[in-house]
């Protein structure tokens, strides 16, 4: 399974790049449990919008993940309109408070697949394991989810993990 991870660009040109830890955090975990992956970093790259669509139009993944804070809702979902439009087959996990936050209307209104609700490590990870395997997502907490009906479903609440159960963030990403 091709899997490719993005890290959005919040603050164009600016000269202060902040590191981002949850994102990093997730990809070390869905690491550590045997995925290799990918990472667009638009941020660091400073890549602009026409090379982000280019890329996406050039390169074939079965899964993309990425998020961001609330305020960039609108860029997030000219992304996942941009991968749907090149690659109507991928699947499109987004994350952090853009979608969390308003899981419902950001899900009527861009076409992701999958919201993931709350801590995105092991979520992230079941979300591909599920997806690897064929199975349902319906047994993955922390998500909501468009159904093929085009239904939206919301499984439960994951609870916190103690942060020892995760592994280091690997920096080298």
């Amino acid at each position: 399974m091709k899997i490719l991870f993005i890290n959005p660009c919040l603050r164009r040109n600016h000269p202060l790049k902040l590191l981002p830890v949850g994102l990093a955090s997730v990809m070390s975990y869905v690491q550590s449990q045997g995925y290799s992956f990918d990472l667009l970093d638009i941020d660091i790259n400073e890549y602009d919008d026409n090379y982000v669509e280019n890329f996406i139009k050039d390169h074939s993944y079965d899964v993309i993940l990425y998020g961001s804070i609330v305020t960039h809702y609108k860029w997030i979902k000219w992304l996942t309109r941009i991968i749907k439009k090149y690659h109507p087959e991928t699947k499109v996990v987004v994350g952090n408070s853009v979608a969390s936050s308003c899981y419902e209307l950001f899900l009527k209104n861009a076409p992701a697949d999958v919201v993931v609700i709350g801590e995105g490590e092991i979520t992230c990870s079941e979300v591909l394991k599920a997806y690897s395997n064929s199975q349902p997502l319906d047994k993955v907490e922390g998500i909501a989810f468009r159904e093929d009906s085009g239904n939206i479903q919301k499984t439960p609440v994951r609870a916190a993990c103690e942060i020892d159960a995760l592994p280091m963030v690997n920096w080298e990403f």
